[in-house]
């Protein structure tokens, strides 16, 4: 909420206070922490599509601009960031980087903080994206902290079966597996133990960009893998 208030105009006792203070509300920008990971699989155009992040000065700080290869991952750690910023994405085919009318396939950019997916960009953006956040060094004590023990999914693209591989990881929780618009597709729960290998049909699944998020109690974590 944003609220305005006067009081004596022009140095006088107002006539009328009935219009002297005027309330609303607004959308804060989103908050990450001051290391971000910025995930990007480009498609078959990998020419049109680019990003490029900014401070509050206008100052690059990273981007991904031309000499891209086709259907590639690209992942870009962003360290000691604390203000304002701007993530801005371009496409110069004005079809995004996953559009259904044209043979382009699907790409795909999101952001990652302390191993969780907190931002995944609709890849039907047209011609770009302005993306307005902060980041600080402060931390919310709730925020998960990184899992601390070796996770591996393979084989990674999979047309078929996925290895999920996890050693050293002593608590209970659950692997979900979801897609770039967040739709839950298998829930896998892990015992504590030394080592456990899962095992997850994907045959059912369309082709596309997948998130394996591990959840526990004390650790989280996340892996990608790509449905062939």
């Amino acid at each position: 909420m944003f609220t305005a208030s006067i009081s004596l105009p022009n140095g006088k006792t107002d006539a009328y206070s009935g219009n002297n203070q005027l309330s609303t509300t607004f959308a804060a920008v989103p908050k990450h922490t001051s290391t971000i990971i910025i995930d990007m699989r480009t498609n078959g155009a990998s020419n049109e599509t680019s990003w490029v992040l900014t401070d509050v000065e206008g100052n690059i700080l990273k981007q991904r601009k031309g000499g891209l290869s086709p259907n590639k991952d690209y992942t870009d750690t962003i360290k000691n960031l604390n203000g304002c910023y701007l993530l801005k994405i371009s496409d110069t085919g004005d079809d995004g980087i996953s559009f259904w009318a044209n043979s382009d396939g699907s790409g795909y950019l999101g952001i990652r903080s302390l191993g969780q997916p907190v931002k995944q960009f609709n890849g039907d953006f047209g011609k770009e994206i302005n993306y307005q956040f902060v980041a600080s060094t402060e931390v919310a004590t709730d925020e998960p902290v990184e899992v601390s023990a070796e996770i591996n999914v393979y084989p990674n693209p999979t047309a078929g079966q996925l290895n999920i591989e996890c050693s050293g990881i002593e608590e209970d929780g659950q692997f979900i597996i979801t897609d770039v618009l967040g739709r839950n597709w298998a829930r896998i729960e892990h015992r504590g133990g030394l080592f456990k290998l899962h095992l997850l049909e994907t045959t059912h699944m369309p082709a596309g960009l997948y998130f394996v998020t591990w959840n526990g109690n004390h650790s989280k974590g996340v892996k990608t893998f790509i449905k062939m």
